[in-house]
């Protein structure tokens, strides 16, 4: 009996001793994910490293990276310095997840410790929040048997971002003041502003029309009628005529303006009015500059007159032509009858 007892005393501690020895050398490892910085803000770039340690003995081991695709944009992904000690080692992103697979394939383990997998992301969000990247990993040994393997993860910090504050510029409007000189006529030679595009004016002005800050580099003005209203390339207008105009103006940077000038005795343009425009608006200022001078005025009265004579002798030349035409015909028709007539007259005196 006393035999008996000993033999299972020494059977329960050669079996405590071989479980001991199986616990304390079971391999185990750790994945840890780790960003180069926690505190970022909408544009930044976050480099997060996936890294191996406490590696007690592996032949192979694979992680999942999980990120917020909402927050964090997946730029590119490489294989770390510890990948190289597996004969096959790759790290891919699929979806919101950046998933790595590491694999001795002639079974033999490795004790290697560092970097995994290098990613890159790019904050998208702009608003203050957290983005947490979470890892779960496994491995096995040399004999396939599975290995402890913790894992732990990372979490940024985004800030929100400071929208800049747009300020209007603040408009002074233009004072108006009148020449002093006598030979200046009241009312009309006043600098005058308006910014309407349907413009009444008063034939004989001159106008300058002033392009909207939208305009950039040169601008071409072109007058649609130049006989009423003429346009040079600063802009400057004058009324030739009673009857309306379109004046459009095309500038460099391709930004279009036209007005609508109608031309008579009377003028929206009032001496007292003066408006300057904002930034924003597109219509344009057209101002009073003085009055067609009184060579304009006789140039216009002998092209006027030079075109009235040149029509009046276009009519006369026409009339003298229908008169020869008409005058022709007759003679013709004349001599036809006569023939005709004398032709009868022959077949009578044949016949009798």
């Amino acid at each position: 009996m006393k035999k008996l007892k000993l033999i299972v005393s020494v059977f329960l501690a050669v079996s405590m001793i071989f479980a001991f020895c199986v616990v304390a050398n079971a391999a185990s490892a750790s994945v840890v994910a780790k960003a180069n910085k926690t505190n970022v803000s909408y544009g930044d770039t976050v480099t997060v490293t996936v890294s191996l340690s406490q590696n007690s003995g592996i032949a192979g081991i694979n992680f999942v990276l999980n990120y917020d695709s909402s927050k964090l944009q997946f730029q590119s992904v490489s294989n770390g310095s510890t990948a190289g000690n597996f004969s096959m080692g790759e790290a891919n992103n699929s979806g919101s997840t950046i998933k790595g697979a590491y694999l001795n394939t002639n079974g033999a383990s490795t004790t290697s410790t560092g970097s995994l997998a290098t990613v890159k992301f790019k904050v998208i969000s702009d608003s203050a929040s957290s983005s947490s990247l979470t890892v779960s990993a496994n491995g096995t040994n040399g004999n396939g048997d599975p290995v402890t393997v913790s894992a732990s993860g990372t979490t940024v910090k985004i800030n929100p971002t400071t929208k800049a504050t747009t300020t209007r510029p603040t408009t002074t409007k233009a004072t108006t003041t009148r020449p002093t000189t006598e030979t200046t006529k009241a009312d009309e030679s006043t600098t005058k502003v308006i910014s309407t595009e349907t413009i009444a004016v008063k034939v004989g002005n001159v106008y300058q029309l002033a392009k909207p800050s939208s305009m950039q580099g040169s601008v071409i003005f072109s007058s649609s009628n130049p006989s009423v209203i003429s346009v040079d390339s600063n802009g400057v207008i004058k009324t030739l005529s009673r009857g309306m105009s379109t004046i459009k103006a095309v500038s460099a940077n391709g930004v279009t303006k036209t007005w609508l000038l109608i031309v008579g005795d009377g003028s929206t343009v009032d001496s007292t009015e003066t408006t300057t425009l904002t930034d924003e608006e597109t219509t344009t200022e057209i101002m009073v500059i003085g009055e067609v001078d009184e060579e304009t005025s006789a140039e216009k009265t002998t092209a006027e007159k030079t075109e009235k004579d040149e029509i009046k002798d276009k009519l006369d030349d026409s009339d003298r032509t229908f008169k020869l035409i008409v005058g022709v015909g007759a003679v013709v028709a004349i001599l036809v009858i006569i023939i005709v007539v004398a032709s009868i007259i022959r077949k009578r005196r044949n016949f009798a």
